[in-house]
């Protein structure tokens, strides 16, 4: 697949069963990880691109593009990234001289606190299998796994 059609914004579809289709977008592409939100929709039916877009968000993952070029994950379309999407700004990410507070593209904040911390989490990718396993269990038969919980958009 023409790496070009993958930009930030880019709708992709995520196989729940036979029938089932959840819906995700990209909505960030770094250099140390790509993010990817699941919308809370499931539907045999093709949905309004607009629709679509208006639903809560289920989850936020960083990941990999893997399954978007391989198309494991079929493009749907192109949107705005919802204005309700909140990002992570700022993440832990060890080095060889300590653990640091970075951005999401690795670039140095400062070194980390204790309260960075407890409060932070790793920069580092999730493999894009979590995001099929985690429309499973929320809209087909897949079992709901207690890390899970961690992906959760609040």
């Amino acid at each position: 697949m023409n790496q070009n059609k993958i930009k930030i914004g880019t709708i992709f579809t995520i196989p729940v069963d036979d029938k089932k289709k959840a819906y995700g977008q990209l909505v960030h592409r770094g250099t140390l990880v790509d993010t990817i939100i699941l919308f809370n929709y499931c539907s045999e039916n093709v949905p309004d691109l607009m629709e679509l877009i208006e639903q809560d968000i289920l989850f936020c993952i960083n990941t990999t593009d893997d399954y978007l070029l391989s198309r494991r994950w079929s493009l749907f379309g192109k949107a705005n990234v919802p204005e309700k999407f909140e990002f992570v700004t700022n993440y832990l990410l060890e080095k060889a001289d300590g653990i640091v507070v970075t951005d999401i593209d690795g670039n140095f904040i400062r070194k980390a606190s204790e309260k960075d911390m407890e409060t932070l989490r790793k920069i580092e990718p999730l493999p894009p299998s979590i995001a099929e396993e985690v429309a499973k269990a929320k809209f087909g038969d897949g079992k709901w796994e207690d890390q899970f919980n961690e992906l959760i958009h609040k």
